[in-house]
């Protein structure tokens, strides 16, 4: 069964396995002759089925929780008034020499016509009615990450929350994540550690990716390259991280992000980020969706964690998985 081989092979058994054979330290590859060599356990057929039913409940949910997603993308841009905006990267442009802002920025990449056309629009709505805008640090209390240092790092503890491990829909936890002691964490949590009801934003790297903090959300430190914001008792925070991965708020961020090869987006002009703020029925109806959406995308990692743990239990019990 193609769905109990998958899970298979990201069970611990499974990744071991690979982790053995597998060459190279820096990018690691396994020869098509060695993956043959991998050992699978069969259980019965039976066995095998039930595992498919909860992957296949998992995806269904999974894909719910993306539809859910959109849904609230298409209702906040709908809101905003650009459901048919049209922002084109355009490669060759011109702009008048009256068109260079006070900051003395001459670099192309900074008068680009999707960042223009961004701002325009930001404007135009205001003056329309369509929203209102406000800088962020008049929504919002903003805080800045820390960096703990390479030798801080352990290989079990608490997560040292990094912007890698950062989407618009979860925290990813990779083979790569950084973990450091409890005792570390106890000494940095009251002023690093992510509190329900705030929003994490990336500055470093890949700068502009925002996502909520819920209830669910597992205890970690942020590193220096993320920013914590804590939206005013007014402003769901639903809303505003939506908000913040929107088309407007992201090009913003690039324009002002500094750095040929690795972007730094300022603490300093964060707190000027412009931001739409769209009546509160719209709001708590995106709020909604965006609830739904990682109720679903949660419901969806358990069902898969169960069904990796049943298969691993099966190894256990019914197998000399020592081999393994």
């Amino acid at each position: 069964n193609p769905y109990y081989v998958a899970l298979f092979f990201n069970s611990n058994y499974g990744r071991k396995q690979l982790l053995r054979i597998s060459s190279g330290a820096i990018n690691p590859v396994i020869t098509r002759d060695l993956f043959k060599s991998i050992l699978i356990p069969i259980p019965p057929f039976s066995f095998q089925q039930k595992i498919e039913l909860i992957v296949k409940d998992a995806y269904n949910k999974r894909k719910e929780a993306d539809e859910k997603y959109k849904q609230a993308e298409v209702l906040l841009n709908k809101a905003l008034g650009i459901e048919k905006l049209e922002l084109k990267d355009e490669k060759i442009f011109e702009i008048g020499f009256d068109e260079v802002e006070s900051v003395l920025r001459f670099d192309a990449d900074f008068y680009k016509q999707i960042f223009i056309l961004s701002l325009n629009t930001l404007k135009n709505g205001e003056n329309k009615g369509i929203f209102s805008v406000k800088k962020l640090e008049e929504i919002s209390k903003i805080s800045k990450g820390i960096e703990v240092g390479s030798d801080a790092y352990v290989d079990e503890g608490k997560l040292f929350l990094r912007v890698s491990n950062i989407t618009e829909r979860e925290i990813t936890i990779s083979d790569n994540a950084k973990f450091i002691r409890e005792n570390l964490f106890n000494e940095l949590k009251s002023k690093y550690k992510p509190m329900p009801g705030e929003v994490l934003y990336t500055k470093d790297a890949t700068v502009g990716i925002a996502f909520p903090v819920d209830d669910n959300f597992n205890d970690a430190i942020i590193s220096g390259g993320i920013i914590r914001i804590k939206p005013h008792d007014d402003l769901d925070q639903y809303y505003l991280s939506l908000v913040l991965n929107s088309i407007l708020c992201r090009s913003q961020a690039e324009r002002q992000s500094i750095g040929a090869v690795i972007k730094h987006y300022t603490y300093f002009k964060i707190k000027d980020l412009l931001i739409p703020i769209i009546p509160k029925e719209t709001q708590r109806q995106i709020s909604n969706l965006i609830r739904q959406s990682f109720n679903l995308r949660k419901e969806a990692k358990e069902l898969l964690g169960e069904a990796k743990k049943e298969v691993e239990e099966f190894i256990e019990k019914n197998t000399n998985y020592n081999r393994y």
